[in-house]
């Protein structure tokens, strides 16, 4: 069941840099939340969608820009290379499987 959990995780963390590529570059927590539960992603703790952000924070895709108790993200070159394809990032699921034979993806491991 844990591959299973992880491939969800991962398409999620595409799906919030999708999200975030198309919907103008900064979003807050909340109205991540309420984006992927509208789209059919189970509801999900507020504690689950922060662990996203911060992989993804980490990963150099998002920079925080945190007010207070809210978690505020902003999407950067990086993360729009992520979800576009142009970069295969671990723990990121590609956003279309034509992509991972492709020799021109950079596979980063953190």
């Amino acid at each position: 069941m844990a591959g299973y959990t992880q491939h969800l995780q991962a398409k999620r963390r595409l799906k919030i840099l999708e999200l975030l590529r198309d919907g103008g570059g900064r979003a807050n927590e909340d109205t991540i939340q309420t984006a992927l539960s509208s789209m059919g992603y189970p509801r999900l703790s507020r504690d689950k969608i922060r662990d996203d952000l911060k992989y993804l924070v980490d990963r150099g895709a998002l920079k925080d820009e945190g007010l207070d108790d809210l978690m505020v993200v902003q999407l950067l070159r990086r993360g729009v290379d992520i979800a576009n394809g142009a970069e295969e990032v671990v723990g990121v699921a590609l956003p279309f499987a034509g992509l991972s034979g492709d020799h021109h993806a950079k596979k980063i491991h953190h």
